[in-house]
Order: C-alpha cells, then sequence, then structure tokens
C-alpha cells in the first residue's frame, strides 16, 4: 500500500466520520467541522466544478472523497480516473466498478462500493472482493452491516465503511465502531463536530 495513504488511513482508524454533502449549502460548515477531515462529495459535483470544490476543500485542510458513480458528466472509465487523479487531484475515489478498483488504487486510494440485500448479493460481492482487493469497502444498506461483516472480515481485511442507516445518533455511531465499523459516512450535521475521543478509541469487537 502507497505510503502516500497513510493520511487516509488515519481517518479510518482515528476520526470514523466522513461527512456526506447532499447540498452545497452545507459545504462551509463542512470544511470548518472539527470532527472530520473527509468530505465524500456525490452528485453535487460536475464537470464544471469540481476542480474548484476540490481545490477550496484542501485549501481547508481536508480530503475529498469523491463518489465517480454519482458525479455529473463522468463516466466510469480510465480516463475519468486520470481527470481525477491528475487534474482534480481527489484524495479517493468511490465506485461500484470492479475495474475501476484494479486499475487505479495503485494510484489513488480507492473503496469499492457494494449494495447487499440478500445472499446472492453477498456472494457477488464476496467474489468481486476476491479479484479486486480493495483497500475499503462501503455496504449499502447500513443496515445489513450485522449480518454480513463477519462473512466479509474472514475474507478481507479492507476498512468497512457504511452509507445508508436509520438511527443516526451517536450512541449508535458508538455501537457501529465498537463492533467493527471503520467509518460511517453521514448527512446528520449533528454529528460532523466527531465522537468524544473515549468512544473512538474503544477496542473492535469487544
Amino acid at each position: 500500500m502507497h505510503s502516500n495513504f497513510e493520511p487516509i488511513k488515519k481517518i479510518y482508524q482515528d476520526e470514523h466520520i466522513l461527512m456526506s454533502i447532499d447540498s452545497m449549502r452545507y459545504f462551509n460548515e463542512a470544511i470548518e467541522a472539527a470532527g472530520s477531515t473527509a468530505l465524500v462529495f456525490g452528485d453535487v459535483l460536475n464537470i464544471m466544478n469540481i476542480k474548484r470544490i476540490v481545490q477550496a476543500t484542501h485549501e481547508a485542510g481536508k480530503k475529498a472523497f469523491i463518489d465517480m458513480d454519482l458525479v455529473r458528466g463522468i463516466d466510469n472509465d480510465i480516463s475519468a480516473v486520470r481527470f481525477l487523479v491528475n487534474e482534480v487531484k481527489a484524495d479517493c475515489l468511490i465506485t461500484r466498478h470492479r475495474n475501476i478498483i484494479i486499475d487505479a488504487q495503485s494510484h489513488i486510494w480507492c473503496v469499492w462500493k457494494t449494495f447487499l440485500y440478500d445472499i446472492l448479493s453477498l456472494n457477488t460481492a464476496i467474489s468481486n472482493i476476491e479479484k479486486c482487493r480493495p483497500y475499503a469497502i462501503d455496504i449499502i444498506p447500513g443496515i445489513s452491516f450485522p449480518f454480513v461483516y463477519q462473512r466479509l472480515r474472514s475474507i478481507t481485511d479492507a476498512y468497512i465503511g457504511i452509507a445508508g442507516f436509520y438511527n443516526e445518533t451517536e450512541e449508535s455511531l458508538h455501537s457501529l465502531i465498537q463492533n467493527g465499523v471503520d467509518v460511517i459516512y453521514t448527512r446528520n450535521r449533528s454529528l460532523w463536530k466527531g465522537l468524544p475521543a473515549e468512544s473512538a478509541q474503544l477496542p473492535l469487537n469487544e
């Protein structure tokens, strides 16, 4: 794994919160938030505004995680990866496309996004993980996490994040982290301040 990935790994290991930006009206609040150094962007970005927004994110000392499946005007191919890495200077790419992970993750931190609804989707996900060996995995919806975690952990040591869960409270986040979740994507701005230090340091699977 590339040494330049150490700051990203620290987010997974120490912060546990990724701030999901679903409206640019919350952008300034996010870059000023003390609890996380990572912003996740999706369909608020397009080919015209992405460089400006990522630059502003970096100027605030934050990392820009880009869900390239959702950015308007960008395809899921190697040309798009080159653009996002070399021109936009993204810090992380999130995608559901296995081939993007295989091609890109020697150059940039990549997160493979998987939708787990039933045993068939879980078996397909396991096959894809074994083929692309991602550094990190996003489980969607997050409510499936308790049912799939042990199976996933048995075949990969990738960091695991979740999105799309229902009970976004400090207490629920503490419980998820204690039970193996590395990062949680949240639009809940009250959680952008971060978790209490004593909670973030609790051992996993105790």
